[in-house]
This record gives structure tokens, C-alpha cells and sequence, in this order.
């Protein structure tokens, strides 16, 4: 028996409702926090993980399992992938897929950096609307002002 989660979001979890609560509004790019109790280990392990469109994860597997399948029919063991014993087309599976999890995790840097952008603009917008409402009704209430000291 391996690891198991016990908690998603701080909220604890059961076989019942681990699926939704993992899922959460599956709204992509959304973070999401597992704790987990790992055997052997007194203290619970807590994970953070940020959520991915079901198309996109949909994509990665699809790749992944393609990949295997290109190792095995190259004579590559899958099951021997990171281990002490790989043959030339076992370690070229081996950084195939290193270099294809390379390639996700900076995607998803430069996904978050992207989002970390746009949320920043669009606060530069509000706070930009907000002076501009303050100015307008600061130019109403002196014109205004100015047509009753006529």
C-alpha cells in the first residue's frame, strides 16, 4: 500500500468524494493542495499541485503512452526506465520522457508568469478606471459648482 490522500484544500477526504474534491471547479491553472499519509512516516506529506484543462491532460497522457509504445517497439524496457540496468534504447526512452516533462514544467512556468501578468494589468486597469471615475465626478462637481457661483 502506498500513499494515501487524506485531505484536498485542508478539507478531509474519503473514496466517496476525493474525485470532485481533486477536481474542484476544474478551472485550469487553479492550485490545489493534497495531504497525504505516506507508510513509514509519522507526519503527513502536503503537495501542492496546479490543476490542468482535462483536454490538455487528456494530450500529455496520450504522448506519454505513445512514447512508451515507440520505446517498446525500439527494444526499450519501460519498466527498467531510471534504473541502474538500461540498455542504449531504454536510456534514450529514459530522456525522451525527461525531456518531455522539461518541456511540460516550463510551459506551465511561463502559463503561470503569463496569468501572474495578465491579473497584474487587469488590477493597473481597475485602480486606472478608478481615477478616471474620480476625475470625472471631480470635473462634474466643479462645473457644476462653477454654473452656480454664475
Amino acid at each position: 500500500v502506498g500513499d494515501s490522500i487524506t485531505r484536498v484544500d485542508g478539507k478531509q477526504v474519503n473514496g466517496a468524494n476525493i474525485v470532485t474534491a481533486v477536481k474542484g471547479g476544474d478551472v485550469p491553472g487553479s492550485k490545489v493542495s493534497l495531504q497525504l499519509t505516506r507508510p513509514g512516516r509519522k507526519r503527513p506529506v502536503v503537495v501542492g499541485l496546479i490543476r490542468e484543462h482535462a483536454e490538455i491532460l487528456g494530450r500529455k497522457i496520450r504522448l506519454h503512452d505513445a512514447i512508451l509504445n515507440l520505446g517498446r517497439q525500439g527494444g526499450a524496457d519501460p519498466a527498467l526506465v531510471a534504473s541502474e540496468q538500461m540498455d542504449p534504447a531504454t536510456a534514450l526512452l529514459s530522456d525522451v520522457l525527461r525531456l518531455v516533462k522539461w518541456i511540460d514544467r516550463e510551459r506551465l512556468e511561463a502559463e503561470m508568469l503569463l496569468q501572474s501578468r495578465v491579473h497584474e494589468s487587469q488590477e493597473a486597469i481597475a485602480s486606472a478606471h478608478e481615477d478616471v471615475s474620480k476625475l470625472v465626478v471631480a470635473a462634474a462637481a466643479a462645473l457644476g459648482g462653477d454654473k452656480q457661483g454664475r
